[in-house]
């Protein structure tokens, strides 16, 4: 038989154990904010337009009118491109990069060939990582391109449409279920660290066999050691089952560069699980690990480009994607399957992830020291 006055006091009962427990009631407020920024405000807070870089050496009136079509193109939501830089040797550093979609260059013989009815033709250079990304930068251009052409639809210049000659990083279009796939191929190597890292210290706690841990003789160094170790190797198994359906699935291939590969994927799965045991040692509960990993790790997926290249994300999500390490692993591993080099993202990615196993290990072994029954 249901009864008010029993209902009424377990809801009493369940309200102030949320205020014993703050830690949980702010886990469960910060989820739905930290989705609602990453979701509303970083990939739609300033629209749709896409980085690029314009390189202008006609200096002529046609050239300038070009420039402005490009410059005010736009869909019902946001203009079409945000002109990045206009610097020649810069905006093809930033286009190598993946930082921009593509370098527009509008070559000097423009004008006159123009005014000439020569049908004149603009180069351009894209970052073409995936087909979907690559076919929509095209259709934009293309799409400015016949809008300036209307212009002069009535005059006595008659040329066919100013064309684009394409030069890309890649002879074919990487395909964006690859680009995706390698994405989360990367995300397996962080997150798979940080969640056993953390889940393993836990279990210690939860299933109270911490008691005998901490009263045997064993070094704390030797609990922490044997739970880096058993984290990182349930995280590679995770890594190797995803790399098998990457590559019989998705076309993967890895070409060059192995044994560099290899070495940051060590280096970043020990370090993923370091700072996992030390979320666990500092938390002691699954409850909050785990809700923390996945929001994270989701988090660090789509900013650090894992979802889609980072020349097609918004501005404040190109610049946190400078600040986070896991931008960096993300970077390093494209480079080296997709454009088969070992670059500087390479090297910063080990110096990032070396240090935070520096500063996660002796900062678990203090918090272990400190840990009670």
């Amino acid at each position: 038989m249901i009864k008010l006055n029993v209902i009424l006091g377990l809801i009493k009962k369940d309200l102030k154990v949320t205020r014993r427990d703050p830690v949980t009631f702010t886990a469960a407020c910060m989820a739905p904010l930290i989705l609602l920024f990453i979701s509303v405000i970083l990939f739609s807070g300033d629209g749709d337009k896409w980085p690029i870089g314009l390189v202008v050496e006609s200096e002529g009136p046609y050239s300038q009118e070009l420039v402005e079509e490009i410059q005010s193109a736009k869909s019902n939501i946001s203009p079409y491109f945000a002109i990045i830089t206009m610097d020649k040797d810069k905006a093809n550093e930033l286009a190598h990069k993946g930082r921009l979609t593509m370098v527009i260059n509008i070559p000097e013989d423009f004008d006159e060939k123009f005014a000439k009815s020569n049908s004149p033709s603009i180069k351009t250079y894209q970052y073409n990582v995936n087909t979907d990304m690559s076919k929509n930068t095209r259709l934009r251009l293309e799409h400015v391109l016949r809008n300036f052409q209307d212009k002069y639809a009535g005059e006595s210049i008659k040329n066919d449409l100013v064309s684009p000659e394409f030069q890309t990083t890649f002879s074919d279009d990487t395909p964006r279920k690859t680009y995706i796939a390698l994405g989360v191929l990367i995300f397996s190597l962080m997150f798979g660290g940080v969640v056993f890292g953390s889940s393993i210290v836990v279990q210690e706690w939860e299933e109270t066999t911490i008691k005998e841990v901490l009263l045997s003789p064993t070094s704390k160094w030797n609990f922490i050691i044997s739970k880096l170790l058993s984290s990182s190797l349930l995280s590679l198994t995770i890594f190797f089952i995803l790399l098998l359906i990457n590559i019989f699935i998705f076309n993967l291939h890895i070409e060059s560069h192995i044994a560099e590969l290899i070495v940051l994927i060590l280096i970043v799965v020990i370090s993923s699980s370091a700072v996992g045991i030390l979320l666990g040692l500092l938390v002691k509960t699954n409850r909050i690990t785990l809700p923390i990993s996945i929001i994270l790790s989701f988090a660090f997926f789509f900013v650090s480009g894992g979802f889609s290249s980072v020349a097609t994300l918004p501005e404040l999500a190109r610049n946190l994607n400078i600040i986070i390490p896991p931008s960096y692993v993300y970077e390093s591993i494209q480079d080296i399957i997709l454009f088969h080099v070992v670059g500087w993202n390479y090297v910063n990615s080990l110096i990032i992830w070396i240090i935070l196993l520096i500063i996660a290990l002796p900062a678990s072994y203090i918090s272990f020291t400190k840990s009670k029954i």
